[in-house]
């Protein structure tokens, strides 16, 4: 089993008895490219990386990871960028995969992306694992001035334009929301025929892991205290 972490770049993560919330944390307390380079030691898989561009003050969109609904972050939410900072950990680290969870595909244009994830998996050796979700927040979506209900066709195809850029000699895109003719994405990724692409969606709020190994492993986490052999045994790995 393989088991990933997922990165402090948006706070500390703590649940009550039954919802998901963010504590802000200062860019001293996240410390991701040594919180990255901790993990790697461990034996962790990988670590991932969420996104937002911006964090409204005030919500009522129903948060995807609660059973409440109940907002996770804070009105005034320290938040640092996800491919800048993989960019960042990718020249820390040499075998830890990097993710997203979840890259908000309708929020910038997917060539951009395209090309920003496509140089995180040359400067990595080939380790990227694109996250892709269509996105839950609709006061964001406004603040972006994007249609929040046509956020799922805008993200399948932002993910076929990503496909074409990193496979394709000359790139061409007609859609409903994107139309182009005859562009160069170079150089193309590491990874072949191109990294993997993970859609990630609304599933069941408030899950609790079932697998002993997984309710072990968060136990363990929440009681370390951050030490490497701290995290070697939460990874269930020996201290060698």
């Amino acid at each position: 089993m393989d088991i990933g972490i997922y990165a402090t770049t948006h706070g500390i993560g703590y649940r009550d008895e039954n919802d998901f919330f963010l504590k802000s944390a200062s860019p001293q307390e996240m410390r991701p490219v040594r919180i990255a380079q901790l993990a790697e030691a461990a034996g962790f898989h990988s670590m991932w990386f969420p996104d937002h561009v911006c964090m409204p003050t005030g919500s009522s969109s129903a948060h995807v990871a609660n059973a409440s609904g109940k907002r996770a972050y804070e009105a005034h939410h320290n938040m640092l960028d996800a491919a800048v900072t993989m960019g960042a950990v990718a020249s820390g680290t040499s075998t830890l995969k990097l993710g997203t969870s979840v890259l908000i595909a309708p929020y910038r244009n997917p060539l951009s992306d395209a090309r920003q994830f496509a140089t995180i998996d040359l400067l990595s050796g080939g380790r990227l694992m694109l996250g892709v979700g269509a996105g839950w927040m609709k006061e964001e979506f406004d603040v972006l001035g994007l249609p929040y209900a046509e956020r799922g066709a805008m993200a399948n195809e932002c993910i076929e334009i990503f496909k074409r850029s990193w496979t394709a000699k000359v790139v061409d895109f007609h859609g409903r929301f994107y139309n182009f003719d005859r562009v160069s994405m170079d150089p193309k990724p590491a990874q072949k025929p191109r990294p993997p692409i993970i859609f990630g969606r609304r599933g069941y709020r408030g899950c609790t892991p079932r697998h002993p190994l997984l309710r072990r492993l968060l136990s363990h986490i929440s009681r370390s205290d951050g030490r490497p052999e701290s995290l070697r045994a939460a990874a269930g790995r020996n201290s060698a």
